[in-house]
């Protein structure tokens, strides 16, 4: 298993111990992973861009940051899930953009959730059980995986990192996005509570569910909610 390294600090504050930590972590890495990051004018936007070149310093290199400046005309800045900065996407190995994003500067427990998914992109994966692995490359529909969540809520991580690696699992047909509500009022004034999980189909928001969950449990939610997509309305059903 991948190591693991959670701080309830701001990613701007790394102290020695941190960086000792995050470069013996981060030598795990396989391959280069190159970050792309749509980045705002605000101050946590220009802090995280200084952390993102010492992640790329304390990784030998293998973690590649590239600054896409906020309302870019750039190519890559296009087809983002919410086009709103600050945010972050991962390229693979092959030079595609991963089917996954960050929407928010990932602070506190959310760093962490980020790491893993450097890790993961560098080739360091989380397995998943096969019957659910099976099942999530047989959807017949598009799926995003919304999560709702919070740089102070312990349990959020789990729940990225869940979402995440389903959209790694199959990504022609799974997305997963993940929400900073703390720098997004708007959907901090939509929910009651974090990490909330919503299962969009082809658009269509049909399931939530509210705390942590396992892979099974994700995965039985999103076959319950592509089997309903013929039968229900845009009205969502809660876990």
């Amino acid at each position: 298993m991948a190591g693991t390294w959670e701080s309830e600090s701001l990613v701007s504050e790394l102290s020695p111990r941190d960086r000792r930590a995050l470069r013996q972590i981060l030598g795990q890495l396989r391959t280069s992973v190159e970050v792309l990051a749509l980045m705002g004018e605000d101050t946590i936007s220009r802090q995280f861009e200084a952390v993102l070149m010492e992640l790329r310093d304390l990784s030998q290199g293998k973690i590649q940051p590239r600054l896409l400046p906020g309302e870019s005309q750039h190519p890559l800045s296009y087809g983002w899930a919410m086009g709103e900065e600050p945010a972050l996407r991962i390229v693979g190995a092959n030079g595609e953009l991963l089917p996954v994003e960050i929407v928010g500067i990932p602070t506190g427990y959310q760093f962490g959730a980020f790491i893993q998914l450097l890790l993961q992109a560098g080739r360091v994966r989380a397995h998943l059980a096969y019957a659910v692995d099976s099942s999530i490359k047989n959807l017949r529909c598009d799926v995003r995986l919304d999560v709702a969540v919070s740089p102070t809520c312990a349990f959020s991580p789990q729940v990225v990192r869940l979402s995440q690696a389903f959209a790694l699992a199959n990504p022609a047909r799974v997305f997963a996005r993940s929400i900073d509500v703390l720098q997004h009022p708007a959907v901090m004034d939509a929910i009651d509570a974090v990490p909330l999980l919503t299962v969009v189909i082809d658009g269509v928001p049909r399931a939530q569910h509210l705390g942590m969950l396992s892979a099974d449990g994700l995965g039985k939610l999103i076959r319950e909610a592509e089997r309903e997509v013929r039968h229900r309305g845009p009205d969502i059903h809660h876990a």
